[in-house]
């Protein structure tokens, strides 16, 4: 009797050691997408930096020489108006603001390129001291000034869960819809002592959304849970008022 009573025992312990096994390779497997997901936004946030660094470089150093050489032209062909080097001059001006054109184009293209609003608010939540935040980004086609206004808006949200509400955790969830993005950001800050305080930047968050058409609230999460939650709404229609 007592050696089945071992016997069970020591199978018993064996099924322990299974389990946590199982759950230490669980937990590993997780950690390794963790960090897979890790490398690859790293890799991708690199990527748009040197975007963006290239588009400065030559928006700098190009664009600028460009710009002097038009004027020097345009300079000349007053000095040589109806003279036939005038003339020639004409259309070496017209080369260079071709070329000026075309730079400011790929400039534009690659600063467009550079700026990814899913990168940009996953950086910026990650990094904000004080505050685990998560991201859940379902929008395939937000237009560049919806897009700022979003960053502008969730970078504003932070500092007040923080300072304000003394928050330890945000959630933030971007959605596109059929007819509008929605904007929802949850912390679990002190909501109730948020509403009403001074300097909080909630009239620049509203004022942003209502530029583009869109709706804005802000409030206490509803009971039990605790926190603040603010939300907008963009029309895909995005007709910036003045």
């Amino acid at each position: 009797a007592q050696r089945t009573l071992a016997g069970e025992a020591g199978q018993a312990e064996l099924v322990g050691l299974r389990d946590d096994l199982q759950e230490a390779v669980l937990r590993l497997s997780a950690k390794n997408r963790e960090l897979d997901e890790a490398r690859t936004w790293q890799g991708e946030a690199a990527k748009l930096a040197e975007r963006s660094r290239i588009a400065r470089e030559i928006h700098d150093g190009v664009g600028h020489m460009l710009t002097r050489a038009a004027l020097q032209v345009g300079a000349l062909r007053v000095v040589h108006r109806g003279e036939a080097v005038g003339e020639e001059l004409a259309g070496v001006e017209q080369t260079l603001q071709e070329a000026l054109d075309a730079v400011r184009t790929s400039v534009h293209d690659l600063h467009d390129e550079a700026f990814d609003p899913q990168t940009t608010l996953a950086k910026l939540i990650g990094e904000f001291p004080g505050i685990i935040g998560t991201l859940a980004f379902e929008a395939e086609s937000l237009p560049r000034p919806v897009a700022l206004a979003v960053v502008a808006i969730v970078r504003e949200a932070l500092a007040n869960a923080r300072t304000h509400g003394c928050a330890t955790s945000i959630a933030v969830s971007l959605l596109e819809f059929p007819g509008f993005y929605q904007l929802a950001i949850e912390d679990n800050g002190r909501a109730a002592n948020l509403v009403g305080e001074g300097g909080l930047g909630l009239a620049s968050m509203e004022e942003r959304t209502a530029a583009l058409g869109g709706t804005f609230s802000f409030g206490p999460l509803p009971s039990p849970r605790t926190g603040s939650r603010v939300f907008a709404t963009f029309p895909k229609t995005q007709e910036v008022r003045p």
